[in-house]
Protein backbone atom coordinates (compact mmCIF):
# COMPACT_ATOMS: atom_id res chain seq x y z
CA UNK A 1 0.00 0.00 0.00
CA UNK A 2 1.14 3.38 -0.97
CA UNK A 3 -1.01 5.85 0.14
CA UNK A 4 -3.25 6.11 3.24
CA UNK A 5 -5.98 8.90 2.80
CA UNK A 6 -7.47 9.38 6.37
CA UNK A 7 -11.22 11.18 6.76
CA UNK A 8 -12.11 11.91 10.33
CA UNK A 9 -15.61 12.96 10.60
CA UNK A 10 -18.38 14.05 12.83
CA UNK A 11 -22.29 14.94 12.40
CA UNK A 12 -21.61 15.13 8.51
CA UNK A 13 -23.68 12.64 6.74
CA UNK A 14 -25.65 14.93 5.04
CA UNK A 15 -21.99 16.31 2.75
CA UNK A 16 -19.36 13.37 3.61
CA UNK A 17 -20.42 11.27 0.05
CA UNK A 18 -19.27 14.40 -2.00
CA UNK A 19 -15.66 14.85 0.24
CA UNK A 20 -15.34 10.44 0.30
CA UNK A 21 -15.90 10.00 -3.15
CA UNK A 22 -13.21 12.66 -4.54
CA UNK A 23 -10.62 10.47 -2.35
CA UNK A 24 -12.19 7.46 -4.19
CA UNK A 25 -11.90 8.85 -7.48
CA UNK A 26 -8.36 10.19 -7.49
CA UNK A 27 -5.98 9.21 -10.50
CA UNK A 28 -3.49 7.57 -8.25
CA UNK A 29 -3.69 3.69 -8.90
CA UNK A 30 -6.99 2.70 -7.06
CA UNK A 31 -5.04 -0.46 -5.95
CA UNK A 32 -2.38 1.68 -4.17
CA UNK A 33 -4.65 3.71 -2.17
CA UNK A 34 -6.77 3.12 1.00
CA UNK A 35 -9.45 5.37 2.45
CA UNK A 36 -9.81 5.33 5.90
CA UNK A 37 -12.86 7.19 7.66
CA UNK A 38 -13.09 7.77 11.51
CA UNK A 39 -16.32 8.49 12.55
CA UNK A 40 -15.52 10.52 15.57
CA UNK A 41 -18.72 9.52 18.02
CA UNK A 42 -21.18 10.97 15.93
CA UNK A 43 -24.89 11.83 17.48
CA UNK A 44 -26.41 12.16 13.68
CA UNK A 45 -27.16 9.36 11.16
CA UNK A 46 -23.39 9.13 9.61
CA UNK A 47 -22.75 6.37 11.13
CA UNK A 48 -25.59 4.41 9.41
CA UNK A 49 -25.10 6.70 6.10
CA UNK A 50 -21.44 5.37 5.76
CA UNK A 51 -22.14 1.90 6.27
CA UNK A 52 -24.76 2.13 3.47
CA UNK A 53 -22.67 4.20 1.29
CA UNK A 54 -19.41 2.56 1.81
CA UNK A 55 -19.63 -0.58 3.76
CA UNK A 56 -19.24 -3.09 1.02
CA UNK A 57 -16.39 -1.38 -0.63
CA UNK A 58 -13.35 -2.86 -0.35
CA UNK A 59 -11.02 0.05 -0.47
CA UNK A 60 -12.87 1.66 1.73
CA UNK A 61 -12.32 1.06 6.28
CA UNK A 62 -14.63 2.07 8.47
CA UNK A 63 -14.34 2.90 12.10
CA UNK A 64 -16.45 4.18 14.95
CA UNK A 65 -14.76 5.58 18.27
CA UNK A 66 -16.02 7.73 21.27
CA UNK A 67 -15.95 11.13 20.37
CA UNK A 68 -12.37 12.90 21.06
CA UNK A 69 -11.88 15.46 18.65
CA UNK A 70 -10.44 15.92 15.17
CA UNK A 71 -6.79 15.53 16.27
CA UNK A 72 -7.48 12.39 17.90
CA UNK A 73 -9.46 11.02 15.32
CA UNK A 74 -6.60 12.12 13.40
CA UNK A 75 -4.14 10.21 15.49
CA UNK A 76 -6.70 6.79 15.12
CA UNK A 77 -6.54 7.08 11.61
CA UNK A 78 -2.64 7.24 11.37
CA UNK A 79 -2.31 4.22 13.92
CA UNK A 80 -4.14 2.25 11.22
CA UNK A 81 -2.58 3.48 7.95
CA UNK A 82 -0.75 1.13 5.95
CA UNK A 83 0.49 3.25 3.59
CA UNK A 84 3.85 4.76 2.68
CA UNK A 85 1.98 7.86 2.95
CA UNK A 86 -0.75 9.45 4.39
CA UNK A 87 -3.20 12.15 3.17
CA UNK A 88 -5.52 14.26 5.37
CA UNK A 89 -9.42 14.73 4.41
CA UNK A 90 -11.21 16.86 6.19
CA UNK A 91 -14.82 16.29 5.93
CA UNK A 92 -15.72 19.23 4.31
CA UNK A 93 -13.27 19.57 2.07
CA UNK A 94 -12.75 18.23 -1.42
CA UNK A 95 -10.15 16.93 -3.74
CA UNK A 96 -8.90 17.58 -7.30
CA UNK A 97 -8.55 13.85 -9.00
CA UNK A 98 -5.00 14.50 -9.73
CA UNK A 99 -4.18 15.66 -6.00
CA UNK A 100 -2.48 12.37 -5.01
CA UNK A 101 -0.29 11.65 -8.15
CA UNK A 102 1.03 15.12 -8.71
CA UNK A 103 2.32 15.01 -5.28
CA UNK A 104 3.72 11.60 -5.66
CA UNK A 105 5.19 12.81 -8.43
CA UNK A 106 7.53 15.35 -6.54
CA UNK A 107 8.29 12.20 -3.73
CA UNK A 108 9.78 10.14 -6.87
CA UNK A 109 12.21 13.05 -7.78
CA UNK A 110 13.08 14.13 -3.95
CA UNK A 111 14.34 11.46 -1.20
CA UNK A 112 15.03 14.46 0.99
CA UNK A 113 10.95 15.66 1.06
CA UNK A 114 8.75 14.61 3.84
CA UNK A 115 5.83 16.92 3.06
CA UNK A 116 4.01 17.91 -0.59
CA UNK A 117 1.75 20.20 -0.19
CA UNK A 118 -0.28 22.34 -3.25
CA UNK A 119 -2.28 25.14 -4.00
CA UNK A 120 -5.83 25.03 -2.77
CA UNK A 121 -8.79 27.27 -3.88
CA UNK A 122 -11.68 28.90 -1.14
CA UNK A 123 -15.20 28.00 -1.82
CA UNK A 124 -18.33 27.75 -0.21
CA UNK A 125 -20.62 24.85 0.76
CA UNK A 126 -21.96 25.55 -3.04
CA UNK A 127 -18.67 24.91 -4.93
CA UNK A 128 -18.80 28.45 -5.26
CA UNK A 129 -15.11 30.13 -5.65
CA UNK A 130 -15.21 33.36 -2.29
CA UNK A 131 -14.56 36.47 -4.06
CA UNK A 132 -11.44 38.12 -3.98
CA UNK A 133 -12.59 40.58 -1.10
CA UNK A 134 -14.38 37.98 1.07
CA UNK A 135 -12.88 38.05 4.62
CA UNK A 136 -13.39 34.78 4.26
CA UNK A 137 -10.33 33.68 1.89
CA UNK A 138 -6.88 33.06 3.19
CA UNK A 139 -3.84 34.43 1.84
CA UNK A 140 -0.47 33.61 3.62
CA UNK A 141 1.02 36.57 3.75
CA UNK A 142 4.42 35.08 3.93
CA UNK A 143 4.98 33.49 0.15
CA UNK A 144 4.53 29.63 -0.22
CA UNK A 145 8.16 28.74 0.08
CA UNK A 146 9.99 24.88 -0.52
CA UNK A 147 13.22 23.07 1.12
CA UNK A 148 13.87 24.27 4.69
CA UNK A 149 10.55 26.00 5.40
CA UNK A 150 10.56 26.80 9.22
CA UNK A 151 11.45 30.19 9.59
CA UNK A 152 8.60 30.81 7.54
CA UNK A 153 6.17 28.58 8.67
CA UNK A 154 6.80 29.68 11.95
CA UNK A 155 5.03 32.94 10.89
CA UNK A 156 1.89 31.18 9.53
CA UNK A 157 0.44 28.23 8.08
CA UNK A 158 0.59 28.50 4.39
CA UNK A 159 -0.55 24.71 4.16
CA UNK A 160 -3.73 26.34 5.20
CA UNK A 161 -5.66 23.06 5.97
CA UNK A 162 -5.13 19.38 7.09
CA UNK A 163 -6.67 18.43 3.37
CA UNK A 164 -3.74 20.17 1.56
CA UNK A 165 -0.66 17.91 2.12
CA UNK A 166 1.11 14.84 1.45
CA UNK A 167 3.39 12.97 4.20
CA UNK A 168 5.74 10.54 4.44
CA UNK A 169 3.88 7.82 7.19
CA UNK A 170 7.40 7.34 9.42
CA UNK A 171 7.78 10.76 9.81
CA UNK A 172 4.41 11.50 10.99
CA UNK A 173 4.79 8.65 13.09
CA UNK A 174 7.97 9.39 14.25
CA UNK A 175 6.89 12.91 15.93
CA UNK A 176 4.05 11.16 18.00
CA UNK A 177 1.23 12.63 15.57
CA UNK A 178 -1.47 15.44 16.49
CA UNK A 179 -1.68 17.30 19.75
CA UNK A 180 -5.22 17.79 21.09
CA UNK A 181 -3.97 20.27 23.51
CA UNK A 182 -3.74 22.48 20.38
CA UNK A 183 -6.68 21.96 18.35
CA UNK A 184 -8.03 23.51 16.12
CA UNK A 185 -4.10 24.17 15.22
CA UNK A 186 -3.17 21.13 15.35
CA UNK A 187 -2.52 20.44 11.81
CA UNK A 188 -0.21 23.51 12.06
CA UNK A 189 1.53 22.47 15.58
CA UNK A 190 2.45 19.17 13.14
CA UNK A 191 4.00 21.00 10.51
CA UNK A 192 5.78 23.14 12.02
CA UNK A 193 7.45 19.53 13.99
CA UNK A 194 7.68 17.72 10.78
CA UNK A 195 9.80 21.42 9.54
CA UNK A 196 12.46 20.89 12.04
CA UNK A 197 13.32 17.23 10.64
CA UNK A 198 12.60 17.78 6.42
CA UNK A 199 12.50 19.84 3.40
CA UNK A 200 8.78 20.65 1.86
CA UNK A 201 8.19 20.68 -1.39
CA UNK A 202 4.85 22.17 -3.02
CA UNK A 203 2.85 21.18 -6.03
CA UNK A 204 1.59 25.06 -7.97
CA UNK A 205 -1.53 23.39 -9.06
CA UNK A 206 -4.39 24.46 -7.28
CA UNK A 207 -5.72 20.47 -6.05
CA UNK A 208 -7.72 20.94 -2.99
CA UNK A 209 -11.35 22.92 -2.78
CA UNK A 210 -11.07 24.43 1.06
CA UNK A 211 -14.81 24.59 2.02
CA UNK A 212 -15.91 27.36 4.22
CA UNK A 213 -19.50 27.42 5.98
CA UNK A 214 -19.90 28.45 9.99
CA UNK A 215 -19.88 25.34 11.69
CA UNK A 216 -16.23 24.52 11.11
CA UNK A 217 -13.96 25.33 13.38
CA UNK A 218 -12.03 27.69 12.59
CA UNK A 219 -14.92 30.05 12.23
CA UNK A 220 -14.84 29.87 15.85
CA UNK A 221 -12.40 32.94 16.43
CA UNK A 222 -11.60 32.96 20.01
CA UNK A 223 -10.74 29.03 20.13
CA UNK A 224 -8.68 29.41 16.90
CA UNK A 225 -6.60 32.01 18.34
CA UNK A 226 -6.14 30.49 21.79
CA UNK A 227 -5.11 27.49 20.11
CA UNK A 228 -2.68 29.46 17.75
CA UNK A 229 -0.98 30.58 21.13
CA UNK A 230 -0.63 27.17 22.44
CA UNK A 231 1.07 25.95 18.83
CA UNK A 232 3.51 28.91 18.80
CA UNK A 233 4.35 28.12 22.50
CA UNK A 234 5.75 25.21 21.98
CA UNK A 235 8.11 26.25 19.55
CA UNK A 236 9.47 29.37 21.55
CA UNK A 237 12.87 27.69 21.73
CA UNK A 238 13.53 27.48 18.01
CA UNK A 239 12.74 30.80 17.36
CA UNK A 240 14.36 32.74 19.95
CA UNK A 241 16.89 33.96 17.31
CA UNK A 242 14.20 35.87 14.99
CA UNK A 243 13.22 38.97 16.87
CA UNK A 244 9.99 39.43 14.51
CA UNK A 245 8.88 36.15 15.29
CA UNK A 246 9.17 36.43 19.13
CA UNK A 247 7.27 39.91 18.98
CA UNK A 248 4.49 37.78 17.36
CA UNK A 249 4.50 35.06 20.20
CA UNK A 250 4.65 38.00 23.02
CA UNK A 251 2.05 39.93 20.92
CA UNK A 252 -0.31 37.19 21.02
CA UNK A 253 0.26 36.56 24.75
CA UNK A 254 -0.80 39.59 25.33
CA UNK A 255 -3.52 39.99 23.05
CA UNK A 256 -5.04 36.77 24.11
CA UNK A 257 -5.53 38.91 27.80
CA UNK A 258 -7.47 41.49 25.58
CA UNK A 259 -9.92 39.15 23.79
CA UNK A 260 -12.75 38.09 26.84
CA UNK A 261 -12.79 41.42 28.23
CA UNK A 262 -12.62 43.89 25.64
CA UNK A 263 -11.98 42.63 21.98
CA UNK A 264 -14.81 40.55 21.32
CA UNK A 265 -16.94 43.89 22.47
CA UNK A 266 -15.00 46.06 20.57
CA UNK A 267 -15.24 43.42 17.21
CA UNK A 268 -19.07 43.38 17.59
CA UNK A 269 -19.34 47.10 18.09
CA UNK A 270 -17.27 47.58 14.81
CA UNK A 271 -20.27 45.04 12.98
CA UNK A 272 -22.53 47.22 14.48
CA UNK A 273 -21.17 50.40 13.62
CA UNK A 274 -21.42 51.91 16.70
CA UNK A 275 -17.97 53.98 16.67
CA UNK A 276 -18.79 55.69 20.48
CA UNK A 277 -18.60 52.22 21.76
CA UNK A 278 -15.72 51.05 19.62
CA UNK A 279 -13.48 53.95 21.56
CA UNK A 280 -14.56 53.14 24.97
CA UNK A 281 -13.42 49.46 24.08
CA UNK A 282 -9.73 50.74 22.57
CA UNK A 283 -9.28 53.21 25.62
CA UNK A 284 -10.55 50.53 28.44
CA UNK A 285 -8.08 48.15 27.02
CA UNK A 286 -5.35 50.65 26.48
CA UNK A 287 -5.66 51.78 30.50
CA UNK A 288 -5.25 47.67 31.43
CA UNK A 289 -3.02 47.15 28.54
CA UNK A 290 -0.85 49.68 27.41
CA UNK A 291 1.15 47.35 24.70
CA UNK A 292 -1.82 46.26 23.16
CA UNK A 293 -1.23 49.10 20.57
CA UNK A 294 1.26 47.36 18.61
CA UNK A 295 -0.61 44.33 18.19
CA UNK A 296 -2.21 43.40 15.00
CA UNK A 297 -5.67 42.88 15.85
CA UNK A 298 -6.12 46.08 17.92
CA UNK A 299 -4.59 47.98 14.79
CA UNK A 300 -6.57 46.61 12.75
CA UNK A 301 -9.71 47.92 15.24
CA UNK A 302 -7.98 51.21 15.01
CA UNK A 303 -8.00 50.84 11.42
CA UNK A 304 -12.02 50.39 11.13
CA UNK A 305 -12.31 52.68 13.27
CA UNK A 306 -10.81 55.47 11.31
CA UNK A 307 -12.23 53.81 7.89
CA UNK A 308 -15.66 53.56 9.06
CA UNK A 309 -15.91 50.65 8.10
CA UNK A 310 -18.56 48.04 9.62
CA UNK A 311 -18.17 45.51 7.36
CA UNK A 312 -18.64 42.03 9.24
CA UNK A 313 -15.44 40.14 10.20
Amino acid sequence: MKISVVIPTYNRSRRIENTVDSALEQSFPADDVEIIIVNDGSTDDTEAVLQELYGNNSRVRLFSVPNGGVARARNFGLEKARGEFIAFLDHDDVWMAEKLEKQWRLFEKSPNVGVVYCGWRDVDEAGSELAADDLRRLKPKFGFPQGQVFDVLVRGNFLVSASVPLVRTKLLRDIGGFDPLTQPCDDWDVWLRLARRCEFARVEDDLVMYVHHDAQQSANINRMWQAEGRALNKHRRAVWKQPKTLWRIMAHTAFLRTLDPWYHEARAAVGRGDWGEVRRQLVRCFLHRPMMIGIPQWLYIVKRLTTRDARPF
